[in-house]
Parts: structure tokens; sequence; C-alpha cells
């Protein structure tokens, strides 16, 4: 009888053991239930932008494309949406493999080789020290739907061309690009495309506005005269004072 009760008064506690075990258990099941969902669906794509035609005009020289600064929210990879209600939304699901910056970058690079008005073109990283850089602000990448004209998407970038043949980089021209190319339908794959075409005109625009010739290799400033009060000084000894800062 006593081992009776005392195999009666063990049943309680396996039970509690063996709900505490489900009980632990139902989480790690949730969890791998979820990990089996399918994904959501959505689409990204590369800026398969159109080839650059060739330009009339003198070669340039050597060029770097450096990687653009973008400014928020223009940075998103998701496609970025300008609402009718003047609001502004980024689609979490559609978009673009990579950055803006970097796309624009290649694209950028890409357009400038094809147009024949650089012997060479690279972008930023290679080895090869270039004749002249190209920097770049992306001001506008979003698809823009208050337009009267239908939902469009919109490139614009601001660029500078840097002269670094010489011991200090001078600038050699500003250039604004600007594109807006409309968009067939809401498919994803119709807005990437209509993104790939506006930069296209942004690019060309750009190489539209590029000098017609190079001039000659900058040279530094000219000595002020207190320096070369100083440097005759120095020659002869008689000026040990250093001159103040003249701007």
């Amino acid at each position: 009888m006593k081992e009776q009760r005392m195999k009666d008064s063990s049943a309680p506690r396996n039970s509690h053991a063996i709900a505490f075990a489900l009980a632990a258990a139902l989480p790690i099941a949730a969890g791998c239930a979820f990990l089996e969902r399918p994904a959501p669906s959505g689409s990204q794509y590369l800026l398969m932008i159109p080839v650059q035609a060739p330009v009339a005009g003198s070669k340039l020289g050597t060029a770097m494309v450096a990687r653009f600064s973008a400014i928020p929210p223009f940075d998103e990879r998701g496609f970025l949406y300008k609402t009718t209600d003047g609001t502004w939304r980024v689609d979490g699901y559609n978009g673009f493999m990579s950055d803006p910056s970097d796309m624009l970058c290649e694209g950028f690079a890409r357009g400038l080789e094809q147009s024949g008005r650089f012997t060479m073109v690279g972008i930023e990283g290679i080895s090869v020290q270039c004749d002249l850089t190209l920097e770049g602000i992306i001001e506008g990448f979003y698809a823009d739907y208050t337009g009267a004209d239908g939902p469009a998407a919109v490139v614009e970038v601001l660029t500078y061309l840097l002269d670094g043949r010489g011991s200090r980089i001078g600038l050699v021209a500003q250039m604004r690009g600007k594109g807006r190319a409309a968009i067939a339908s809401d498919k994803p794959g119709d807005i990437a495309s209509a993104f790939a075409a506006a930069s296209a005109q942004a690019i060309a625009s750009v190489i539209g506005a590029l000098p017609s010739k190079m001039g000659p290799v900058p040279q530094d400033a000219p000595p002020s005269q207190a320096w070369q009060r100083l440097d005759r000084g120095r020659q002869t000894g008689e000026v040990a004072v250093q001159p103040q800062n003249e701007g």
C-alpha cells in the first residue's frame, strides 16, 4: 500500500514536467513555422541605362568618376514615390539592388566612355591617376505621381568636373543633369525602366555641357610680395621674420 501511494504521488509531478516541455516547445515550433513562410513578393532591379551616343568634340583626357553623394531621402534602394497628396513613401518590396549613388557612378562612367570625349574613363578606386575627376550629388531620384502629364521617374544631379593635372585641384565646370521619363504602368519593371531612361537623360545633359577643350595645366599661384621679400631676405641673411598671412 505504501508503495502504491508513492507511485500515485509522483503522477502530478510528471504531468507538470510534460506540460512544461510542451509549453517550451510551442515557441520553437512557431518560430520554425515563421521561417518556413514564403517571403513577401517583391522585385529588385538593376539600373539598365541605355547606351550613350557618341558626341562630337575634342578629347579631354583621362577621367575618373567618384562615387556620387545623395541627399536623403534620395539614397533609398526601394522605389521612392512622391504622391498626389504631397507625401513621400518608400516601397518596402520593390526597388533596386544597389544604392543610387553606386548605380549613377557606374552609369556616368559608362556614359562618359561611350561619348568618346575622353581617352579613358574609370571609377573611384582605380590605381591609375587621371587628369580629371567627375564628382556628383544626387538631388532627386524618385517616382513623381503629382504631374499633370502622368507619373514619371525623375533624376536630378549636380556634377563637378575637377582638374587634377597640376599640383592643385581646380574646378573646370559645374554641370546639372536632369531627366524625366514617363512611367508606362504601375508594374515594378516599368518603374525601373523609367528610372533608367531618366538617368540616361541626366547623363546626356551633363555630357552636352562638357567644355569644348581643356585649358593649360593649372599652375600654382605666384607668391605674394611678402613671401618674395622673405625669400630674398633668407638669401641675404637680412630677414628673419615670417610674413603675416595675406589670405
